[in-house]
């Protein structure tokens, strides 16, 4: 290979400025910096540029962007990959426990549904008392056993106790 330009490619001296890629412009009027520009044929680089002043030469130095950008698209498209199987499994298992919790619900609901009609044929309540907060729960047979209506008494303990003495 030879250094000088072949014969097909035209000579940098005879390349009208305003023709000639933006880096080797910004190398030529003394500028030094990088950055992603248009080479000569158009395509997007990577490029740094320096005038050396000693030789009169602007100094470019260029890779494709893509080329150069190329593992960190790379990277890219596997987090996205990769977050997409992490959101795709996450609604999956969350589906799964939904249902699961659903299903939980629906059974303790049936169950009590059956303690509630059991109760009520046998006419046996039941109650459960909270003593941090103090919150007595009866069964709709237990206000039925005291003739209380529901919405009129206080739960609470002393509530029952001032009812029953």
């Amino acid at each position: 290979p030879h250094l000088l330009p072949s014969s097909d490619r035209p000579r940098p001296e005879h390349m009208p400025w305003a023709a000639a890629p933006q880096a080797l412009r910004y190398a030529l009027a003394g500028k030094r910096g990088s950055g992603i520009v248009a080479d000569y044929a158009g395509t997007k680089v990577a490029a740094a540029w320096r005038y050396l002043p000693a030789l009169h030469w602007g100094m470019v130095v260029k890779i494709d962007a893509d080329e150069a950008f190329a593992a960190a698209t790379h990277v890219r498209r596997l987090s996205l990959i990769t977050l997409a199987a992490f959101l795709t499994l996450s609604a999956a298992i969350g589906i799964v426990l939904g249902r699961r919790l659903i299903q939980a619900e629906e059974k303790l609901r049936n169950s009590n549904d059956q303690l509630n009609e059991a109760q009520r044929i046998a006419r046996i309540g039941s109650w459960t008392l909270d003593l941090r907060s103090n919150r007595l729960e009866w069964t709709d047979t237990t206000f039925q056993i005291f003739e209380i209506d529901k919405r009129a008494f206080a739960a609470s303990y002393e509530a029952f106790l001032a009812l029953v003495h």
